[in-house]
């Protein structure tokens, strides 16, 4: 699979193996006790934010700002310009 599919793919395939290992009763209310956000600016003004969301909320936004990102990024080679994919995906 590794050779064949996308990083986003195998991170994905990842993190839906670990949950079906720990399917079990419980993780559903764990995982909505431990969703938490916090935002703070760091020395140059910059605003971070940090997310922790139940899956069936977090992956299809983290979905649509990589997809938006990934467009970002191949307008950004397709005019020359490149650069870290973070940063594509801060502007998505």
């Amino acid at each position: 699979m590794a050779q064949e599919e996308s990083f986003q793919a195998l991170t994905e395939k990842s993190r839906r193996v670990v949950l079906e290992a720990e399917q079990h009763p419980g993780l559903a209310q764990r995982q909505h006790e431990a969703r938490r956000a916090r935002s703070y600016r760091d020395e140059l003004g910059m605003i971070t934010i940090n997310l922790l969301l139940e899956p069936h909320v977090g992956v299809p936004l983290a979905n649509r700002a990589e997809t938006e990102a990934e467009r970002l990024c191949r307008a950004a080679k397709k005019g020359g310009c490149q650069g870290p994919f973070e940063r594509h995906l801060a502007d998505a």
